[in-house]
């Protein structure tokens, strides 16, 4: 079993590349509503593992499987509103 690693996205990006699996997350909106989109992927293309929308000020968590979901290629994510961060955990 390999360690869960956690990362703080800020922005759009890749925050693995690579094999793993996806444990859960939380997405932080800013001043408006934000949504998170995360791809088995190192762009915004490819098959969609999860979306996580939060209203303005608040926190939604990421709806995952307690066995989490398997990726392939890399955790892209591209994020939208004012000033998100979606916390992710992965190994």
């Amino acid at each position: 079993m390999y360690p869960a690693e956690t990362t703080e996205v800020a922005a759009t990006g890749t925050a693995k590349t690579g094999s793993g699996k996806l444990l859960g997350g939380v997405l932080t909106a800013g001043a408006d509503a934000a949504t998170a989109t995360i791809y088995d992927n190192t762009a915004a293309s490819g098959k969609v593992l999860r979306t996580v929308k939060a209203a303005a000020n608040a926190s939604a968590g990421l709806e995952v499987p307690a066995c989490g979901i398997r990726f392939g290629t890399g955790l892209h994510v591209v994020l939208a509103g004012t000033g998100p961060k979606l916390y992710l955990e992965f190994t």
